[in-house]
């Protein structure tokens, strides 16, 4: 019982406004990254040399460094190239980069997958290879790898909690601070609750599209 009253004890402004800080940077960076490693695979399956090598070379630091790394590197050393961002800016950036470079190695398995045959009936009607790809590859990947970007979406928002390193107001940030003020450790499994119900609301809503997306 004293679980539940310190549940809605935890349900305050600040935790509010913490949690729309989380939503909102969930939402961006899900869409950023979806775009954003569409164009890294489009150069990862290019036939120019220089993009293959530049997009491999991407993938391969970014998914080969702790994301905190980034964050810190993203934050604090830009500025010292003239290039200053808000505490918002720097987390969908440094979140996107870091989910982008898993994101695109599904697209890039996407792509493989697309029939062979769809590709040279494209092709003989007429198409460009370039227009090809627009109109056959990219719808047809993007529905193979639709349960891949439901995945990545769910582990952007378990990547959130390190926006506070940023100085972005969150839940973790939120909890850490009441957790010093009260000494009650049950603001945690309060913001574990919450990370729940929005994780199988995204679970839910990425398999409702993926039915009506499934190819026959």
């Amino acid at each position: 019982m004293e679980l539940l009253i310190n549940f809605w004890e935890w349900t305050t402004p600040d935790m509010m406004r913490s949690l729309v800080n989380v939503l909102k940077v969930l939402v961006v960076c899900s869409f950023t990254t979806i775009i954003w490693a569409l164009f890294i695979v489009l150069m990862r399956i290019s036939k120019f040399f220089i993009f293959r090598w530049l997009a491999v070379s991407y993938i391969e630091l970014f998914r080969g460094t702790p994301l905190i790394v980034q964050i810190l590197i993203i934050f604090n050393y830009l500025p010292h190239f003239g290039i200053v961002l808000s505490s918002f800016q720097a987390a969908v950036l440094s979140l996107t980069l870091n989910a982008g470079g898993y994101l695109a190695e599904s697209y890039r398995s996407g792509f493989q997958a697309v029939p062979l045959g769809q590709k040279e009936a494209a092709l003989a009607l007429g198409m460009s290879k370039i227009r090809a790809i627009i109109r056959v590859d990219v719808p047809v990947a993007f529905r193979i790898v639709m349960p891949a970007i439901g995945n990545i979406v769910v582990s952007i928002l378990l990547t959130t909690p390190f926006i506070y390193l940023v100085g972005m107001g969150d839940l973790m940030m939120r909890a850490n601070e009441l957790m010093r003020l009260t000494l009650n450790w049950s603001v945690y499994a309060y913001i574990t609750f919450i990370y729940i119900i929005v994780g199988l609301i995204l679970t839910w809503f990425n398999y409702t599209l993926e039915k009506k997306m499934r190819l026959p």
